[in-house]
């Protein structure tokens, strides 16, 4: 018991020198608080800090360290590893700056007079920013930023963003309401993307390892630029719902299309839609494309979707599989009769590669074939009467 005793004891000296190696000196004329030490700074009891200064020693900044405070300034040493979550909440810090030393996450919601921060480049994620007036982020090329959290800068005027190559996934909503203008997706990133309510976005470029497409829904989007070998395998629910978007190529590995996604999309003229999409209800009410390139089942889809097709004398259907005068012809009681003239033939892109050529009836009459096989799969491959295989060996 006396042995337990003494523990304890050490246990509560230990406790209080961990303690005692930080210090605070607060000045209550200037509201400048100074943080010394080698521990885990808080702000030692003290609400009405204006500024805060913290010394080098100290190693972290801990949890809600100084949430609702009416902080305005800080400095951050570069003796500093980690920041806690919640650490700057709702105070009424201008700007933020963050060295590179910090290896946390870094966030600031409801800091409503923020308009800049600086971030270091071993910083992993960007938490929420949101409630901020956040319209500048400066973030280094190098940076190690894995991460960019649900509703980041949710209604913030962000202006402008540089996303690193280092990320790999980017929260819902992340950039819902925000001001930006552009926004380009690097490779590395293979989450949805999204941004609803971005009045002054005009274009998005995405990269080619992205799972999906979210709502672009508010956007003033004409341009969104998606790679050939893109692996999105969705459009979600309004992803471009009244969008100015005037054309569109619709990567081979999609596999739906949601509701209302391209709903009052007046400027759509240009549209390809590869076959296996499952088209959801009024995905195409409003639309009235010119030039479209589609197969005989998707071109059927798109009208029963409440997609249009232009006049005559502005239209080219190019028809990728199937017969698609046919469709033009009995859809909706002949409705489109008269246009099976604009039906051209060509060819379609499948999700291997290879190349699948069409005659003037919509019949398969060749293929083209673009992979590169080892002499082992080609071996295996029989050679299709009537049409030709082009193989490169490895």
């Amino acid at each position: 018991m006396r042995k337990l005793i003494l523990m304890l004891c050490a246990f509560e000296v230990l406790s209080l020198k961990a303690k005692a190696d930080v210090s605070y000196d607060f000045d209550e004329e200037t509201g400048v608080l100074t943080i010394s030490g080698d521990g885990v700074a808080g702000n030692g009891g003290y609400k009405n800090m204006t500024s805060v200064v913290i010394e080098k020693g100290i190693t972290s900044i801990g949890y809600r360290a100084f949430f609702g405070m009416p902080l305005e300034s800080i400095t951050i040493p570069s003796s500093v590893t980690s920041i806690g979550d919640d650490a700057f909440r709702g105070t009424k810090l201008k700007t933020l700056t963050v060295p590179d030393t910090v290896t946390s996450a870094v966030s600031c919601s409801g800091c409503q007079a923020l308009t800049e921060v600086s971030i270091g480049k071993n910083v992993s994620a960007l938490g929420s920013f949101q409630g901020s007036h956040l319209t500048t982020i400066n973030i280094p090329e190098d940076s190690k930023i894995t991460s960019i959290g649900y509703r980041a800068f949710w209604d913030t005027p962000l202006e402008s963003i540089t996303i690193p190559n280092s990320v790999t996934s980017i929260g819902d909503d992340a950039f819902h309401g925000t001001k930006l203008k552009t926004l380009t997706v690097p490779d590395t990133v293979t989450s949805a993307v999204s941004c609803s309510m971005c009045s002054e976005l005009t274009e998005a470029t995405i990269g080619k390892n992205v799972s999906s497409i979210g709502s672009f829904r508010g956007s003033h989007l004409t341009t969104i630029n998606i790679p050939e070998d893109s692996k999105i395998t969705s459009i979600g629910y309004r992803a471009f719902f009244g969008t100015p978007l005037e054309s569109i190529t619709i990567p081979s590995l999609v596999t739906s299309i949601g509701v209302d996604a391209f709903w009052g999309c007046k400027n759509l003229k240009t549209l390809v839609i590869p076959d296996g999409v499952s088209i959801s209800s009024n995905a195409f009410v409003g639309v009235q494309v010119s030039d479209i390139s589609v197969s005989a089942t998707q071109l059927e889809a798109y009208l029963n979707a409440g997609g249009g097709l232009l006049p005559t004398d502005k239209l080219k259907i190019k028809c990728m599989g199937g017969n698609c005068k046919e469709v033009l012809s009995s859809f909706g009681g002949g409705k489109y009769a008269s246009y099976a003239a604009n039906v051209i033939y060509g060819s379609v892109v499948n999700k291997d590669g290879s190349v699948t050529l069409f005659d003037e009836n919509g019949n398969v009459s060749g293929y083209r074939n673009k992979r590169i096989y080892t002499i082992e799969e080609a071996s295996k491959i029989s050679k299709p009467t009537g049409n030709t295989f082009k193989l490169r060996y490895k």
